[in-house]
């Protein structure tokens, strides 16, 4: 039984990751698309290839990836379930869309001052931020939490799309 599901992600292969947040410890869970078979991933720590609370999880061509609340980092895994390597992240990801050259684009709070108040954030290999965006001008309001979440997903000609939680509004970014 699930507690606490905060992520599930089905690949393009039919590959599942699931997050369950609230189990002691919290748990990465990835069911092959051939063998159907659940395999738990890394285990409860805060050292590497250990997990204290993940959240957000995706795929991309080097691995599993899932974004721990707790520690404030990503961890990479194989697809067979292998430590592969361990991210300090700038901010926690609501959303993560990962491009072809090790770049990704976050939705997330980068507390910084070239990218506060900025909701998107282009980060490179090593994850650190490379360019903000996602609105006209920085929007740093008090208490406005929600005015800067994004849900993003990859557009069909490498670009972004963008839309807000708090208002009927899609964008589409290069």
């Amino acid at each position: 039984l699930f507690s606490m599901m905060t992520e599930v992600q089905v690949d393009a292969g039919g590959n599942v990751l699931l997050t369950d947040a609230s189990s002691y410890p919290g748990q990465l869970l990835f069911r092959d698309a051939e063998t159907r078979e659940w395999k738990v991933i890394g285990r409860h720590g805060k050292g590497p290839g250990e997990l204290e609370f993940p959240g957000r999880a995706w795929t991309s061509p080097e691995g599993l990836h899932v974004a721990d609340n707790a520690t404030q980092r990503e961890t990479v895994y194989s697809r067979d379930g292998s430590y592969i390597n361990s991210y300090a992240l700038p901010g926690m990801p609501t959303h993560v869309i990962s491009l072809q050259d090790g770049q990704s684009v976050h939705a997330s709070v980068v507390r910084t001052p070239e990218s506060a108040g900025y909701p998107l954030h282009l980060l490179d290999a090593s994850r650190t931020p490379v360019l903000s965006f996602g609105a006209d001008t920085a929007m740093l309001l008090p208490g406005a939490r929600l005015l800067g979440m994004r849900v993003i997903a990859a557009a069909a000609d490498g670009g972004i799309w963008s839309a807000r939680y708090n208002a009927y509004t899609i964008e589409k970014w290069s």
